[in-house]
């Protein structure tokens, strides 16, 4: 990136002529200050929609590094300070990118409070995004919700056992010495929530929306440490030389997709929604096997197992497919029906598509404290139009 370079989107450029291609950077943050803020006027939002249009797409621009990708966000609050001159060129990558990291740049330039609301999208401004939110299921049919309780509450002692609220959606056990328990529990998370639960090894389990796991309460007499996941979890396992981790995930609408992913300490993701094209296991660090279809393999740290009627072993994009649990919705050379899939799991809503899908491929980033309007509004900006109704959101591809 050139030393006066802008972080936002790698790409897209200005369209030569366009009116508002000189426009003052005070002046644009201004601009941006009142959207967040809808403070708007009717002349300040054409102004703003304007300096929009003045973007288009070259795929020719698609030469930052890595590490200058890695700098955009954490440059845009200090670049908007500086007397530089506004770019030629966005920085995020992409071989067809949308306009979507400008939605976590405009994130975070205000507080976690102030929302962005696109022009004319008053139904999807209603909706936001998901927050920390569980059932906890235990032994004897109880379930408890876990969104609201105060951090410090007990929730249940049981056997030397217990449960506790940590507060900021995170519940941990806590066992007495070798505590022994038969009782297997359950946290699921609905659309639109996510969770984090401390099992009594100490492993640590994010959950990202629609998703549950299983476990037993305490691991002790147990010859592995085996938990059921159905939806998406990161684990941060904790290390034992003599008990495996063992996570066990199966679809109930593909036969074939049956999937263990056993370790013994150490750091990945799992995918397994049973309306993507295949079930996913990441490793971010250390080593893992991975037995499905068949097989069995040893993945490294960056790669990814894919499991659907057989295995393969691919390169992973860690950075995209750990982004959920950062507090970012990535896509990396996705089609829209896949991001689609993402908002609908984590803003609650239903999508549907009025006429024929493209088959255009789409990179970019956007935060998950976005409000859907925002979401939309820089979804938009490449060319694709949606009508909210309700909780539903009709897509009507251009």
């Amino acid at each position: 990136m050139a030393a006066n370079g802008w972080p936002g989107l790698k790409g897209y450029v200005y369209k030569k002529g366009g009116a508002s291609r000189h426009m003052d950077k005070k002046r644009l943050q201004y601009l941006l200050d009142q959207q967040h803020c809808q403070r708007l006027t009717t002349a300040e939002e054409q102004e703003l929609n304007a300096w929009f249009g003045t973007l288009h797409f070259d795929p020719g621009l698609d030469a930052l590094t890595e590490e200058q990708q890695d700098q955009r966000y954490r440059r845009f609050k200090s670049r908007l300070a500086q007397p530089v001159k506004w770019p030629r060129v966005f920085a995020v990558a992409a071989s067809v990118v949308l306009l979507a990291s400008l939605a976590l740049l405009l994130h975070k330039t205000e507080p976690a409070a102030q929302r962005f609301v696109a022009p004319g999208k008053a139904a999807s401004a209603r909706i936001l995004p998901g927050s920390d939110q569980a059932i906890l299921e235990m032994g004897g049919g109880r379930e408890v919700t876990l969104d609201g309780k105060p951090a410090g509450s007990k929730l249940r002692f049981l056997n030397g056992s217990q449960v506790i609220r940590q507060g900021n959606g995170h519940v941990s056990y806590a066992l007495a010495g070798h505590t022994s328990s038969s009782e297997i529990n359950a946290i699921r998370t609905p659309r639109g929530g996510q969770y984090r639960v401390t099992l009594s090894d100490g492993t640590n389990v994010w959950l990202n929306a629609a998703s549950s796991i299983s476990f037993p309460v305490s691991f002790h007499n147990h010859k592995t440490r085996k938990v059921t996941l159905t939806g998406q979890a990161y684990f941060e396992v904790a290390r034992s030389a003599t008990q495996p981790f063992v996570v066990a995930v199966s679809s109930s609408t593909h036969a074939e997709r049956q999937m263990e992913v056993e370790v013994l300490g150490t750091h990945f993701d799992v995918m397994a929604y049973d309306d993507e094209s295949a079930f996913h296991a990441t490793l971010i660090e250390g080593s893992v096997r991975v037995r499905a279809a068949g097989g069995l393999e040893t993945i490294k740290p960056g790669q990814r197992a894919s499991v659907d009627r057989q295995m393969r072993v691919v390169a992973a994009d860690t950075e995209t497919a750990i982004a959920w649990k950062n507090g970012i919705t990535a896509f990396r050379e996705a089609r829209i029906e896949s991001i689609m899939r993402q908002i609908s799991r984590w803003y609650n809503v239903d999508v549907v598509y009025d006429g024929k899908v493209n088959n255009r491929l789409f990179t970019g980033e956007i935060s998950r404290r976005s409000s859907l309007a925002q979401v939309l509004r820089v979804l938009e900006l490449s060319k694709i139009a949606f009508e909210t109704r309700g909780r539903t959101i009709v897509v009507k591809p251009q």
